[in-house]
């Protein structure tokens, strides 16, 4: 049997020339900004594509993940705590 996929060969060629597109103009517009003055929209628009931006980018990135997690647990602890949830 053979398997059905969920996008066409066509549908996946877009998806990925999108994301080439989305890229290259998030890294011209990342190179052009100090790391410190990117913004949160910025970084937004970068989730999931910050490997193909710049390497710096995919640090940082990497380290407001792990920030938003260790943020997102805190306040789970908190809330259970004190019996909010």
């Amino acid at each position: 049997i053979q398997s059905k996929k969920w996008y066409t060969t066509q549908e996946n060629h877009r998806f990925r020339q999108t994301m080439i597109r989305d890229a290259m103009r998030m890294s011209r517009e990342i190179n052009n900004t100090p790391i410190e003055a990117i913004t949160p929209e910025q970084l937004y628009e970068c989730v999931g594509i910050e490997v193909f931006v710049t390497h710096g980018l995919a640090m940082y990135v990497a380290e407001k993940k792990r920030a938003h997690i260790d943020d997102v647990l805190s306040e789970q602890t908190l809330q259970e705590d004190n019996g909010i949830c």
